[in-house]
């Protein structure tokens, strides 16, 4: 059964985001909820959540009752060159991008510098090649299951699909011995 109601936790694992820029939202009034009574806990209605998600074109599968509310694998802080474009009838890209963290299943993606990026209309996937690093030559692909444009940078959030067994079999080492090494 779906969740009707969200806490701004919720909210914010959801969207990949930290949980004050939901409160943020909230208290100014872009995401509509209620407080609970003698508390300052904040609840978000799937509804007022899934319209703020229209207005500002974030993805509404998120919302799927058969996904997940958080990331099933806990992604890794890294800092790799790259370069993105997408699958497009007509290519967009490459643009130079950083991998700002990394799992086995997805990433943040930064374009940063790009003057403008411009995004199909139509379904695409993201395909990524790492450039630099230990996972230097790997090729991913993925969807986009957010978005975080700013006045210096867009972050795209991927979750990959369609990735070779060789290249996931070395992310998924490259993971390991990193989080070993900590």
């Amino acid at each position: 059964m779906a969740k009707k109601v969200f806490t701004t936790g919720d909210v914010a694992r959801l969207l990949g985001i930290n949980i004050n820029t939901v409160i943020k939202w909230f208290d100014d009034g872009k995401l509509d909820g209620f407080r609970l009574p003698t508390s300052h806990e904040r609840r978000i209605p799937r509804s007022a959540l899934r319209s703020f998600m229209i207005e500002h074109h974030i993805p509404l599968d998120l919302l799927a009752e058969n996904q997940p509310a958080n990331r099933t694998l806990e992604r890794l802080p890294v800092d790799f060159s790259a370069e993105l474009s997408t699958d497009a009838d007509a290519p967009f890209g490459p643009y130079r991008a950083r991998i700002k963290n990394l799992s086995a299943n997805g990433a943040r993606v930064q374009i940063s510098d790009h003057g403008s990026v411009a995004i199909p209309t139509r379904k695409f996937a993201i395909q990524v090649n790492i450039t630099d690093g230990p996972l230097r030559g790997a090729r991913l692909s993925g969807k986009v299951v957010h978005m975080t444009p700013s006045d210096s940078n867009l972050g795209l959030g991927l979750l990959f699909n369609n990735i070779e067994d060789a290249v996931k079999t070395r992310i998924e080492a490259f993971i390991s011995e990193s989080r070993a090494g900590l």
